[in-house]
């Protein structure tokens, strides 16, 4: 079953002098970020690590433009590596339950680099899928309530709709989560009503047919 919480959480830092990627804590970012560079926070979806998808080839590719990348890896608590379909859609609500607190441990994780490492919140950007679109959310209302402002952009992928269509804002991701908030929709797995500053629809936001039959949420 799902892992409950963030003990097994790890992050994988990708710059110009690591464009594979490699796994710190966060007392030693320090020694491998510039802090005067743009930060992007990674953070993938249900069923998915930190290697799914494209996003190691998409962190590598902005690293190579003198950007940082850090991309949070919560697959445990995101029921990676289930067995079944059934299994998959029966741990769901466990991975639900995980958001917040991993949104709250990315939140501690950025507060580090903000405090220890000099980095400026004007210099970072979240972007998630999926049920990560709402882990970034509740990091983003997190740095909010703890006095460190509103982060400047939050990108996000078809943020997950089961179990979060009737949540207020305090719930889930929404536009006063960031000064501005993008959200691109693709799947019908995702939220269909725009939640952002700027929502963009793809084939109206239901499936890409040429993109394959990968729907997890």
């Amino acid at each position: 079953s799902c892992i409950f919480g963030v003990k097994s959480v790890s992050t994988v830092l990708y710059t110009s002098n690591i464009p594979n990627g490699k796994i710190v804590q966060v007392n030693e970012s320090c020694n491998l970020i510039d802090p005067s560079k743009p930060v992007f926070f990674m953070t993938h979806g249900f069923l998915a690590n930190s290697l799914n998808y494209n996003f190691p080839n998409f962190a590598s590719l902005l690293s190579k433009k003198d950007y940082t990348v850090f991309s949070l890896d919560w697959s445990n608590a995101a029921c990676y590596n289930r067995v079944t379909a059934t299994m998959n859609l029966l741990e769901y609500p466990l991975a639900v339950r995980n958001t917040p607190e991993v949104g709250t441990y990315l939140a501690s994780y950025v507060k580090s680099l903000i405090d220890t490492c000099d980095v400026p919140l004007k210099n970072i950007t979240f972007m998630g899928h999926s049920l990560g679109a709402h882990v970034s959310a509740f990091a983003a209302k997190d740095l909010q309530k703890s006095g460190y402002g509103k982060i400047p952009l939050l990108i996000t992928t078809d943020p997950a709709y089961p179990l979060f269509m009737f949540s207020n804002c305090e719930g889930r991701l929404c536009k006063k989560d960031a000064e501005r908030v993008v959200v691109f929709h693709t799947s019908a797995a995702g939220i269909q009503k725009s939640i952002g500053h700027l929502d963009l629809w793809f084939n109206n936001g239901l499936s890409q047919p040429a993109c394959g039959g990968n729907y997890y949420i």
